[in-house]
């Protein structure tokens, strides 16, 4: 019997929620556009502008895996306080006997020393699992298939 890879095997267990975390901007940018307005034909199309501007909101999101529940929040920056603040909105979602193990990218902040007595406090509820890239095939996949390290054959 072929060897399961981990994150199934973490997906089957009744204990375990498994989510998914990433975290992205939505940006506005200053702009002229063109107005759909009756003008009379022998003048010209007005052009409205936009002040230039470059406006951007922030948001950390999470999917549970099983359930397809969505966890979001909106901030101003990315950097380990925000993203202990979403882990702390995070495990106010969790089921009851169940531990969540978080599968995430490495952002420098989600490893920040910072974190570090937030995580030992909610060890018991919170397990983060980051990704990693695999540089021989330039992929991007969870580091998270084997339980043990990779050959070298």
């Amino acid at each position: 019997m072929p060897r399961q890879k981990k994150l199934r095997r973490l997906a089957r267990r009744a204990d375990v929620e498994l989510w998914s975390l990433d975290e992205c901007h939505f940006q506005q940018h200053g702009s002229r556009y063109r107005t759909n307005m009756w003008v009379p034909p022998e003048d010209k199309d007005p052009i409205v502008l936009h002040a230039p501007t470059r406006k951007s909101v922030a948001c950390f999101g999470a999917v549970n895996l099983r359930t397809g529940q969505f966890v979001r929040t909106i901030c101003q920056v990315f950097n380990a306080v925000t993203f202990q603040r979403f882990l702390a909105q995070l495990l106010r979602h969790r089921t009851q006997g169940r531990r969540i193990i978080l599968v995430l990218d490495n952002a420098r902040y989600h490893h920040a020393v910072i974190l570090a007595p937030f995580l030992h406090q909610h060890t018991a509820h919170l397990k983060l699992l980051s990704s990693t890239l695999q540089s021989s095939t330039g992929t991007h996949r969870a580091g998270l298939e084997a339980d043990s390290p990779p050959s070298d054959a």
